[in-house]
């Protein structure tokens, strides 16, 4: 019916801004990664399998953690935590050791304010590589994997006025991903297609009702297609630009 009971709610550190849902000890449990950007940590949540969860265990980031992704980035089937670091200009790699516990974070230098953080193969070589939107920067920095769980320098590429959100979708059906920004200063989404190898196209701007905050991309209406939805906090919207 998709209908909900009320929420049950568990204690996180200072200002969760985000969180993700994966599986981070491998028990095919859902487990949840908050990023606590007033604590400077993240805490995971392992699921004690009946929709409950664990109280947190923290990890130390860097100053404020504004959004916090899990993915396998190194390729040994354990999930890890990848978080942009806005204070830090940074983004940090936490890798998994199993059973849901995590090495101390490697971090790489970003852009100026890293507000979000998305993975996917942009050099279609089989290794999960991280974009992140680099806020007060007016850019995207791309990270390419070097294939052991770290990461080449970042390239980045301009955008609009602070980008906010990021997402990695083949939007053009080429069989590369290409990156979606929600601009919040300039009221716009831009898409980044992908050249190849890992380089991409400079941006075309969608123009949108007001300062798009998060972005995300799913075919909304059953074409085929992948549409973009964008949430607008300033006009209390949410946008969805559908794929012509």
């Amino acid at each position: 019916m998709g209908r909900f009971l009320n929420q049950t709610t568990f204690a996180t550190s200072s200002e969760p801004y985000s969180a993700a849902v994966g599986d981070v000890n491998n028990d095919l449990k859902p487990d949840i990664v908050v990023a606590n950007s007033g604590a400077n940590t993240v805490g995971v949540f392992l699921n004690k399998g009946d929709g409950t969860f664990f109280n947190q265990v923290s990890y130390a980031t860097g100053y404020y953690p504004r959004a916090g992704i899990i993915a396998d980035v190194n390729n040994d089937g354990k999930s890890d935590i990848l978080v942009a670091i806005a204070g830090s200009n940074a983004v940090g790699v936490f890798l998994n050791e199993g059973n849901g516990t995590f090495l101390n974070q490697t971090t790489y230098a970003t852009g100026n304010q890293p507000f979000s953080v998305a993975v996917g193969d942009v050099n279609n070589d089989f290794k999960p590589d991280m974009v992140v939107g680099n806020n007060n920067g007016n850019t995207v920095s791309i990270f390419l994997n070097k294939g052991d769980g770290t990461f080449f320098n970042q390239v980045t590429y301009a955008v609009s006025s602070h980008p906010r959100s990021v997402a990695v979708v083949d939007v053009n059906n080429d069989g590369k991903p290409d990156i979606i920004v929600a601009n919040q200063g300039s009221n716009n989404v831009g898409i980044l297609l992908n050249g190849g190898n890992g380089t991409f196209l400079n941006q075309t701007t969608y123009a949108i009702n007001g300062g798009p905050f998060f972005v995300a991309v799913g075919d909304v209406n059953n074409d085929l297609k992948p549409d973009i939805v964008a949430a607008i906090p300033g006009s209390n919207t949410t946008s969805i630009i559908l794929h012509g």
